[in-house]
């Protein structure tokens, strides 16, 4: 079969969107940490500096998943044809990236690695943050990959 008679060979574009799963499930999470402590037989600064930093981390995510959007966020990553990835920021500068070791791949949620100009970085792939077509022939394609570097590995 050809790259051109095979759709998941073709180029897959994924635009960058925090999942609103993940992002309420986090916020969550720190609000619970934050009266938790409160119900705990802890001295009472312990219990102040927990709520403290639970309340910093929680107005940190806050800033960034809702009020930031600075110009170096990745935007948008591009996996063509030969399995070359490519990264692009919201200032639109192109970054080559070469896949990490981490990877795990899901039906629900698809995690990778980047290596890209001296960082990296996780990126998380959900069906509600990614379109279906795109989110399904990632997931075959990085599988597709995941088993053939095991079979070419002694």
């Amino acid at each position: 079969m050809d790259r051109r008679e095979n759709p998941f060979l073709l180029t897959i574009r994924l635009p960058l969107k925090p999942s609103p799963t993940i992002v309420n499930a986090t916020i969550l999470v720190h609000v619970l940490s934050m009266f938790l402590p409160w119900l705990t037989g802890l001295a009472f600064t312990i219990k102040i500096l927990l709520t403290i930093c639970s309340a910093f981390s929680l107005l940190y995510l806050l800033y960034r998943y809702r009020l930031s959007s600075t110009r170096q966020d990745v935007a948008e990553l591009i996996l063509n044809q030969e399995d070359d990835w490519l990264i692009k920021s919201s200032n639109g500068e192109i970054h080559s990236a070469t896949l990490g070791d981490s990877l795990f791949v899901h039906p629900l949620l698809t995690i990778i690695l980047l290596r890209y100009a001296d960082s990296s970085e996780y990126f998380m792939f959900t069906p509600e943050n990614t379109d279906a077509d795109s989110f399904r022939r990632l997931r075959v394609r990085l599988r597709f990959k995941v088993d053939v570097d095991k079979q070419l590995s002694p």
